[in-house]
């Protein structure tokens, strides 16, 4: 019987590529066949993998997660992370008056070729 709550948690111990053990999380999510072919994009075999990244992203937007531990979490480079979060949140959120005093402060450089 399928109950939308159904989520299962283990814990296991792995090995990460920087050769540290450390403990997991095991989640198991239980969905009905209809649900996962929906959210299952065509050609798509890996909605677990899908699932994963959407986790991240979430717990990065929300500031639980840093860059650094979305890239540990789903084994990708920094840049392979920041493409990946670039894609779905907005990595540089500044505000247009800082981003004005910080373009300001360059271009008045000492350093800048056309500061006069």
């Amino acid at each position: 019987m399928f109950l939308p709550t159904d989520l299962h948690t283990s814990r296991k111990s792995g090995r990460g590529a920087d050769r540290r053990y450390y403990e997991v999380m095991v989640l198991t999510l239980e969905l009905p066949d209809s649900i996962a072919q929906a959210l299952s994009s065509p050609g798509e075999t890996d909605l677990s993998r899908k699932a994963l990244e959407a986790l991240a992203i979430d717990g990065f937007r929300e500031g639980k997660l840093s860059q650094y531990q979305v890239s540990q979490m789903l084994g990708m480079s920094r840049t392979e992370t920041e493409d990946l979060l670039a894609r779905q949140v907005d990595l540089y959120d500044y505000d247009p008056a800082e981003l004005r005093l910080e373009a300001d402060l360059l271009a008045a450089s000492p350093g800048n070729k056309n500061h006069s």
